[in-house]
Protein backbone atom coordinates (compact mmCIF):
# COMPACT_ATOMS: atom_id res chain seq x y z
CA UNK A 1 0.00 0.00 0.00
CA UNK A 2 1.40 3.39 -0.92
CA UNK A 3 0.27 6.44 1.03
CA UNK A 4 0.19 10.10 0.11
CA UNK A 5 3.60 10.71 1.68
CA UNK A 6 5.16 8.10 -0.60
CA UNK A 7 6.06 5.72 2.23
CA UNK A 8 5.23 2.10 1.50
CA UNK A 9 3.46 0.03 4.14
CA UNK A 10 3.42 -3.70 3.59
CA UNK A 11 -0.24 -4.72 3.43
CA UNK A 12 -0.30 -7.94 5.40
CA UNK A 13 -3.44 -9.99 5.96
CA UNK A 14 -3.75 -8.68 9.54
CA UNK A 15 -3.28 -5.04 8.48
CA UNK A 16 -5.94 -5.48 5.82
CA UNK A 17 -8.26 -6.96 8.46
CA UNK A 18 -7.63 -3.95 10.73
CA UNK A 19 -8.29 -1.47 7.91
CA UNK A 20 -11.54 -3.24 7.00
CA UNK A 21 -12.62 -3.15 10.67
CA UNK A 22 -11.78 0.59 10.74
CA UNK A 23 -14.29 1.10 7.93
CA UNK A 24 -17.01 -0.18 10.29
CA UNK A 25 -16.34 2.38 13.03
CA UNK A 26 -17.18 6.06 12.76
CA UNK A 27 -14.79 8.81 11.71
CA UNK A 28 -13.46 8.89 15.27
CA UNK A 29 -12.87 5.86 17.45
CA UNK A 30 -10.96 4.50 20.43
CA UNK A 31 -8.48 1.64 20.04
CA UNK A 32 -10.60 -0.47 22.41
CA UNK A 33 -13.65 -0.03 20.15
CA UNK A 34 -11.68 -1.18 17.13
CA UNK A 35 -10.25 -4.15 19.03
CA UNK A 36 -13.77 -5.10 20.18
CA UNK A 37 -14.92 -5.22 16.55
CA UNK A 38 -11.99 -7.48 15.69
CA UNK A 39 -12.86 -9.78 18.61
CA UNK A 40 -16.59 -9.81 17.81
CA UNK A 41 -15.78 -11.06 14.34
CA UNK A 42 -13.47 -13.66 15.93
CA UNK A 43 -10.50 -12.22 14.05
CA UNK A 44 -7.23 -13.17 15.68
CA UNK A 45 -5.40 -9.83 15.68
CA UNK A 46 -3.31 -9.00 18.74
CA UNK A 47 -3.90 -5.59 20.27
CA UNK A 48 -0.19 -4.80 19.89
CA UNK A 49 -0.39 -5.52 16.13
CA UNK A 50 -3.42 -3.29 15.86
CA UNK A 51 -1.69 -0.45 17.76
CA UNK A 52 1.42 -0.72 15.55
CA UNK A 53 -0.81 -0.54 12.47
CA UNK A 54 -2.56 2.55 13.85
CA UNK A 55 0.86 4.13 14.47
CA UNK A 56 1.91 3.36 10.88
CA UNK A 57 -1.29 4.93 9.57
CA UNK A 58 -0.67 8.03 11.71
CA UNK A 59 2.91 8.40 10.52
CA UNK A 60 1.65 8.27 6.95
CA UNK A 61 -1.00 10.93 7.45
CA UNK A 62 -4.06 8.70 7.36
CA UNK A 63 -5.01 9.03 11.05
CA UNK A 64 -4.58 11.58 13.79
CA UNK A 65 -4.65 10.89 17.51
CA UNK A 66 -5.59 13.14 20.40
CA UNK A 67 -6.74 12.88 24.01
CA UNK A 68 -10.49 12.76 24.51
CA UNK A 69 -12.54 13.94 27.49
CA UNK A 70 -11.96 10.66 29.29
CA UNK A 71 -8.17 11.11 28.82
CA UNK A 72 -7.98 8.13 26.42
CA UNK A 73 -6.44 8.32 22.96
CA UNK A 74 -9.03 8.90 20.28
CA UNK A 75 -8.22 8.27 16.61
CA UNK A 76 -9.69 10.11 13.67
CA UNK A 77 -9.61 8.94 10.08
CA UNK A 78 -8.45 11.86 7.96
CA UNK A 79 -8.40 10.23 4.55
CA UNK A 80 -11.37 10.96 2.30
CA UNK A 81 -12.15 14.05 4.40
CA UNK A 82 -11.95 16.77 1.78
CA UNK A 83 -11.42 20.38 2.79
CA UNK A 84 -11.76 19.77 6.52
CA UNK A 85 -10.44 22.36 8.94
CA UNK A 86 -10.63 21.55 12.63
CA UNK A 87 -9.78 23.00 16.03
CA UNK A 88 -8.92 20.12 18.38
CA UNK A 89 -8.78 20.64 22.15
CA UNK A 90 -5.87 18.65 23.59
CA UNK A 91 -7.49 18.62 27.05
CA UNK A 92 -11.07 17.47 26.44
CA UNK A 93 -10.82 16.26 22.83
CA UNK A 94 -13.59 18.50 21.50
CA UNK A 95 -13.40 19.02 17.73
CA UNK A 96 -14.79 22.14 16.10
CA UNK A 97 -14.93 22.14 12.32
CA UNK A 98 -14.76 25.44 10.48
CA UNK A 99 -14.61 26.73 6.95
CA UNK A 100 -12.41 29.62 6.03
CA UNK A 101 -12.13 31.38 2.69
CA UNK A 102 -8.75 32.84 3.68
CA UNK A 103 -7.30 29.34 4.05
CA UNK A 104 -8.71 28.44 0.64
CA UNK A 105 -7.15 31.49 -1.04
CA UNK A 106 -3.81 31.02 0.74
CA UNK A 107 -3.72 27.35 -0.29
CA UNK A 108 -4.41 28.28 -3.91
CA UNK A 109 -1.65 30.91 -3.85
CA UNK A 110 0.90 28.50 -2.37
CA UNK A 111 -0.01 25.76 -4.86
CA UNK A 112 0.23 28.18 -7.76
CA UNK A 113 3.66 29.35 -6.56
CA UNK A 114 5.00 25.77 -6.43
CA UNK A 115 3.01 24.47 -9.43
CA UNK A 116 1.26 21.96 -7.19
CA UNK A 117 -2.15 20.40 -7.94
CA UNK A 118 -4.42 20.20 -4.89
CA UNK A 119 -6.31 16.99 -4.20
CA UNK A 120 -7.73 17.81 -0.76
CA UNK A 121 -6.97 20.28 2.01
CA UNK A 122 -7.12 19.42 5.69
CA UNK A 123 -5.78 21.26 8.71
CA UNK A 124 -5.87 20.45 12.40
CA UNK A 125 -5.11 23.20 14.87
CA UNK A 126 -4.35 21.75 18.30
CA UNK A 127 -4.85 23.88 21.40
CA UNK A 128 -7.05 24.33 24.46
CA UNK A 129 -10.73 25.27 24.15
CA UNK A 130 -12.28 28.11 26.14
CA UNK A 131 -14.03 25.72 28.53
CA UNK A 132 -10.82 23.93 29.46
CA UNK A 133 -8.85 27.19 29.74
CA UNK A 134 -11.26 28.77 32.19
CA UNK A 135 -13.03 25.91 33.94
CA UNK A 136 -10.31 23.25 34.10
CA UNK A 137 -7.22 25.32 34.97
CA UNK A 138 -5.41 22.46 36.74
CA UNK A 139 -5.26 20.35 33.56
CA UNK A 140 -3.63 23.04 31.34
Amino acid sequence: MKTGSGTKIRLTKKRKTIIIAMARVGRTFYADELHDILRQDDLKVAKSTMLRTLADLMSNGLLIRYRSQNRKWKYEKIYNVANANRLVCVVCGEILEFGNEEIKFETEAICKKYNFKVETVSSNIFGVCIYCRYFKPRQN
